[in-house]
């Protein structure tokens, strides 16, 4: 990130991304502190995926956070609104824990009675100032493919900020 603690800015390319079965990924996002352990995060993150592209609004305090993201539709149809709920634990300096509970498609009003759910958890590892890696669990309910099964996957990367 670039900036001061009160304001700061990064952008972000993802060559490959397993969980979101990305080739090419864009990451744009701001934050501004609004209290003493308190910061508000937008973002926008344009992907070649079939979600098209996303703006993510962020609530961290102490250590607990909320994202609303926003995803439209790129054939028209239903745009997606995902809510997660999550908390991170600092392990040390430069390691930190996270857990995540998401709801997916909450403004879904089809017929079906089942809120798609998310899992994850994961641990970031801080390797330089602006160089992370990460590996997570995601345990996600809702599959794209017809059988529409719980799709388990684990990954691993290196993430840069610059």
């Amino acid at each position: 990130m670039n900036g001061d603690e009160n304001f700061s800015y990064s952008a972000a390319i993802i060559i490959a991304d397993e969980v979101e079965n990305d080739t090419f990924a864009a990451d744009i996002m701001a934050s501004m502190k609004i209290s003493d352990n308190g910061r508000l995060n937008l973002a926008y993150f344009d992907t070649e995926r079939s979600a098209g592209n996303q703006f993510t609004a962020a609530l961290q305090i102490a250590g607990f956070n909320g994202v609303l993201e926003y995803q439209p539709d790129r054939y028209g149809d239903d745009a997606n609104i995902n809510l997660t709920l999550g908390y991170s634990l600092p392990v040390s300096d430069s390691m930190t824990f996270n857990a995540q509970l998401g709801m997916n498609d909450v403004g879904d009003n089809s017929d079906d009675d089942q809120t798609p759910m998310r899992y994850t958890l994961g641990v970031d590892q801080q390797l330089a100032k602006n160089v992370t890696a990460y590996a997570l669990l995601d345990v996600d309910s809702l599959d794209n493919d017809a059988a529409n099964e719980e799709e388990t996957t684990v990954a691993a990367g290196i993430k840069v900020n610059f």
